[in-house]
């Protein structure tokens, strides 16, 4: 409310916020240096919202504060607020805070001032013709360390086959998802098709014309601090076009996801193998941030990646050992970041739903009988799904890998 009552619009809004009186300055100074994490981007964010108010006031940039100017002062250091709750692992880096001094308010976080200058950004109105600051206390960070968004807009498409147009044209859109504090870019206006990365599939995975925009688009999005870029793998070594290859002609294992099912074997690393070549030359060209790599995805809760149908060659290598074959597979392929700029895996592993880690819930989507034997089969479940994935876990690298787990609410993700 008081937010709203100030004609002010800022999302996410900050989980602590005092307002103080409004300033209305005639000179405006940021300070700074240049040495100091996005001191430039900062100085952008902040000039820029001055320049779209269409206000007299004058900004400068400086070294230190000046008398008699409203100063906005970049801390390089950082002292953490009594009484914080313990924060979500990866977000203690992205706390930050907004001080105001007399003349002026003092930005600062934990790890640099980024998001503490968006938000100061939100804060700047015009009011009865005048520029006003609204030099707030705020103490903020994120529920989750990730903020992700996927981009396919057809208006993204324009300016491709000019890279430093094409940047140019994208980097408003950028700068709204930074004050937004989106901190991934995944899906990308042009990327490959995952047919592209089958075993037998030849030439390149993009055109050069599209991969020059993307790396563009990339830039300004890294120059934010932002991951961008997500090169997608499912655990597919071959789909509907191999039908008639007869290298598939022993691989009984076809997933039933969609109607075009596609060839796959968890013992088989050596082939994953080669496709995790192709991936690992297509992120070093590309230098996108992310790894995104698919299990079988189809079985639902009761028979998860139709594991009870897996090859011959799978249950001799792994036996019942579910997520050691997962894991084969996901290591395999998470050694296409080697030597490349892409600094995290998503592992998404079937089933990946919350709703899987609440009896009600499985009964509901499982269409269980309500009967205590149905209860029964679904507590199991709920048991031996949370068992598999932390066994995963356990697996794979922890500090550039993932475990993707969506589609569901907040209770169920924290029943896990």
């Amino acid at each position: 409310e008081q937010v709203r009552a100030r004609g002010i619009s800022i999302v996410p809004l900050p989980k602590r916020i005092e307002f103080a009186a409004p300033a209305y300055p005639e000179r405006v100074v940021i300070s700074g240096s240049e040495k100091q994490p996005f001191f430039k981007i900062i100085c952008e964010e902040l000039q820029s919202r001055f320049e779209e108010l269409k206000s007299p006031v004058k900004v400068q940039i400086s070294g230190k504060p000046e008398a008699g100017a409203y100063n906005i002062i970049i801390k390089d250091t950082f002292s953490r607020p009594a009484g914080l709750p313990r924060l979500a692992d990866g977000c203690e880096d992205q706390l930050y805070t907004l001080t105001p001094i007399r003349n002026g308010i003092e930005l600062a976080g934990a790890k640099d001032a980024l998001y503490a200058a968006v938000t100061l950004r939100h804060l700047i109105v015009r009011e009865k013709g005048r520029t006003a600051i609204y030099p707030a206390k705020v103490t903020d960070w994120p529920d989750f360390p990730v903020r992700a968004i996927s981009l396919s807009e057809p208006f993204l498409r324009r300016h491709l086959n000019n890279p430093e147009q094409y940047a140019k044209y994208t980097k408003p859109l950028i700068r709204r998802l930074l004050r937004l504090k989106i901190n991934e870019i995944r899906g990308l206006p042009r990327r490959p098709q995952k047919s592209a990365l089958r075993l037998f599939s030849t030439g390149p995975l993009m055109n050069e014309t599209d991969l020059n925009a993307m790396r563009a688009f990339r830039a300004n999005a890294a120059e934010c601090g932002m991951l961008c870029g997500q090169l997608e793998k499912f655990f597919s070594l071959g789909s509907k076009q191999d039908e008639q290859n007869p290298f598939f002609k022993n691989f009984n294992q076809k997933s039933r996801w969609g109607s075009s099912g596609h060839y796959h074997s968890w013992a088989r690393t050596d082939l994953y193998e080669k496709i995790a070549a192709r991936c690992h030359d297509f992120l070093k060209q590309s230098e996108w941030d992310i790894l995104f790599v698919h299990g079988v995805d189809t079985g639902g809760t009761l028979d998860p990646e139709l594991w009870s149908h897996r090859d011959e060659p799978t249950r001799k290598r792994f036996g019942d050992d579910r997520a050691a074959a997962d894991a084969a597979v996901f290591m395999e392929l998470y050694k296409a970041m080697k030597g490349t700029n892409t600094r995290r895996m998503l592992a998404v592993v079937y089933p990946y739903c919350g709703y899987n880690f609440n009896a009600d819930d499985v009964m509901r989507t499982e269409r269980l009988p309500q009967t205590a034997e149905g209860r029964k089969l679904a507590e199991n479940l709920v048991q031996r799904e949370s068992k598999f994935l932390k066994r995963l876990h356990s697996l794979l690298p922890k500090d550039d890998v993932s475990i993707c787990l969506r589609e569901g609410n907040r209770h169920n993700m924290r029943l896990f």
